[in-house]
């Protein structure tokens, strides 16, 4: 088991992009509205601009209004009631088609795509899908009000992940593109512990590669071994037996009639062989990228960037396990490792 770790940078720490693709998906609705409108719209001149600004009046206070009017100087621009019905028909299916379907099947809305964001699942990071972009496009109705995307914007602001209510009820992050496909770590949101599979296995920070790490605060004591330290004196060592038990490792009585001192019996056939006691982790399966000594696994043809002022380490470590590069950070105390696909490293 190997330890896990928080981010390096919260992958939802992207607000601005996101203002940004807001504000391109809603010029292109814009856009997209005026052409339509102007579709519908029947255009009259009068001699002068009083005159038009009458007539317009004179139609939009009508009882038994039919019509909307717009006085354009000495123009009038007439729309039906049922055609502006048809074009806010139309601007909802912009919206619906972008933020919804397009997002669910891409990841990504025209504004998004344009920026490099993408819309993840909270557990996996995986694609949203299609119901959970439906979800975050219904919850427009709060996020959008009053008007202006108000409560989208506190919300995107104030809450852990950088979320909007739709983003809440879905289930979803908002982050840069190349995070798709990693567990989302967000401080606040996903809780990350560091936990050893064996003492030894990594250094501590500030100590020499190679000194075995302690148990964790809080992990269990060996069996046999009383709590306080181990250099108590008096205190038995580490894995001692205590009075009266029998270790596990101790053989059982030779097989009847066979001769004391004799070689243990074989087993009998059919009967499972016992499993040896696998060895403790060695820390030199991890090796390093520096020194004379060749590493077991084949390198990268690639190396990854080196950094330093780590514990007692000059480069990155080839890691058997992992099959990649991994590294320890100094700056969040972390270990990370090397994406060769995308060119950076990431938290174990």
């Amino acid at each position: 088991m190997y330890p896990t770790y928080t981010p390096v940078h919260d992958p939802t720490a992207v607000i601005g992009r996101r203002i940004g693709a807001y504000a391109i998906d809603v010029f292109i609705g814009a856009v997209l509205l005026t052409i339509v409108l102007l579709a519908f719209a029947t255009r009259e001149t009068y001699g002068s601009v009083l005159q038009a600004q009458d007539v317009c009046a004179e139609i939009n206070n009508a009882p038994d209004q039919h019509y909307v009017c717009l006085p354009a100087s000495s123009d009038v621009m007439l729309w039906k009631l049922t055609d502006l019905w048809i074009v806010a028909g139309i601007g909802a299916g912009y919206w619906f088609l972008n933020d919804a379907v397009l997002t669910g099947i891409t990841g990504f809305s025209i504004g998004k795509g344009i920026v490099g964001l993408r819309v993840v699942r909270r557990t996996d990071g995986h694609r949203a899908g299609f119901g959970r972009s439906l979800g975050r496009w219904a919850l427009w109705i709060v996020d959008g009000f009053p008007c202006f995307p108000l409560v989208g914007l506190v919300t995107g602001l104030a809450v852990s992940g950088h979320r909007r209510v739709g983003d809440l009820v879905a289930g979803t992050f908002v982050v840069d593109k190349h995070q798709v496909g990693l567990p989302p770590q967000v401080p606040g949101v996903t809780t990350t512990t560091a936990s050893f599979g064996h003492p030894g296995a990594y250094p501590q920070a500030g100590a020499p590669w190679g000194q075995p790490v302690g148990p964790m605060p809080g992990a269990a004591q060996p069996w046999g071994v009383p709590p306080g330290s181990p250099g108590t004196p008096g205190a038995p060592p580490p894995w001692a037996a205590p009075p009266g038990a029998v270790p596990p490792h101790v053989p059982g009585p030779p097989p009847w009639g066979a001769p004391t001192g004799a070689p243990p019996a074989a087993p009998l056939w059919g009967a499972p062989a016992p499993h040896p006691v696998p060895a403790p982790m060695d820390p030199t399966t991890v090796q390093s990228t520096v020194g004379d000594e060749p590493p077991t696994h084949q390198m990268p043809t690639i190396a990854p960037p080196v950094a330093t002022n780590g514990p007692g380490i000059d480069g990155p470590l080839w890691d058997d396990a992992r099959d990649a590069y991994i590294q320890w950070d100094a700056e969040i105390s972390r270990w990370v490792q090397w994406n060769e696909s995308a060119r950076a490293w990431h938290p174990i």
